[in-house]
């Protein structure tokens, strides 16, 4: 009697935090935990503490939520610098996605070293590039893209040690010779190009083999919806074995902005 008592009393709270976890995420804060259907099937209760905990069951890949508001990193006053999407800080009219102070976490030990980094879809202003130029002081700098107007006004900018290449990410072969001409490997690899779904999986899939062992690939602008990560892990299939861990990053800031879109969201992929 005790026990079911306890379950309708966690069951109760249950039903009252997502009713304040909606109200919250309605103004964009990650203060509660998920109380998804899917989470709470796997709430367990611990006869030695006589409460109730969740087992992560699934190790195939992560999610985590941060929420950068507080921070304002070197590359987001780069990003900042260069009125780059990717700092929450820029002046963009469309989109300010609050990615520069996650890359700051991930990317920072890099910023000194010889490396090769690269970005897919460079875009009419190459703003990404000029960022990542500038923050990556002593790397090689690769930029694929679809418009030649796009490449022809980069080449003009004469960024030094920087390098550029037509790709189609509508087409895995011209992915894998794209990348093939490079003949390099990367330690990063950023795609920004159209964020259509199955583009994104054929990136995934044929730029593994062109990333070192540890090398990060980041899928940026996934739209968030609902098991929007296990849709990424039933395509990617054998794929998913070149990775030894994949991360999805739901990204808050209090100035991000995108105008009709949700979809600040990352997928990490580190190489094994």
């Amino acid at each position: 009697m005790k026990k079911l008592i306890r379950y309708i009393k966690f069951y109760l709270g249950v039903y009252f935090l997502k009713f304040v976890s909606f109200f919250l995420s309605k103004i964009k804060f990650y203060i509660l935990p998920n109380f998804s259907k899917e989470y709470l099937s796997k709430i367990l209760y611990s006869k030695v503490n006589k409460s109730f905990y969740y087992s992560k069951t699934n190790n195939k890949f992560d999610v985590i939520k941060i929420d950068a508001s507080n921070l304002k990193s070197e590359l987001c006053k780069i990003g900042e610098k260069f009125n780059c999407e990717k700092s929450p800080y820029s002046n963009r009219a469309w989109h300010r996605h609050p990615y520069t102070g996650i890359y700051d976490i991930f990317f920072y030990k890099y910023r000194n070293k010889v490396f090769n980094f690269a970005e897919i879809g460079i875009g009419p202003r190459s703003t990404g590039l000029r960022m990542f130029r500038e923050y990556f002081k002593k790397a090689r700098i690769f930029g694929f893209e679809l418009k030649k107007a796009n490449i022809k006004f980069a080449k003009k900018l004469k960024l030094k040690k920087s390098y550029y290449y037509n790709i189609d990410v509508r087409d895995s072969k011209n992915i894998y010779k794209a990348f093939s001409k490079t003949k390099r490997k990367f330690e990063i690899i950023v795609d920004d190009s159209n964020h259509y779904f199955p583009n994104q999986i054929n990136i995934i899939k044929n730029c593994a083999d062109f990333l070192l062992p540890n090398g990060i690939l980041v899928i940026e602008d996934i739209f968030i919806k609902k098991n929007v990560e296990l849709e990424f892990i039933k395509h990617l299939g054998n794929s998913l074995k070149k990775f030894n861990k994949v991360i999805f990053v739901d990204c808050n800031h209090i100035n991000k902005y995108s105008k009709h879109w949700n979809n600040d969201k990352l997928c990490i992929l580190i190489k094994s």
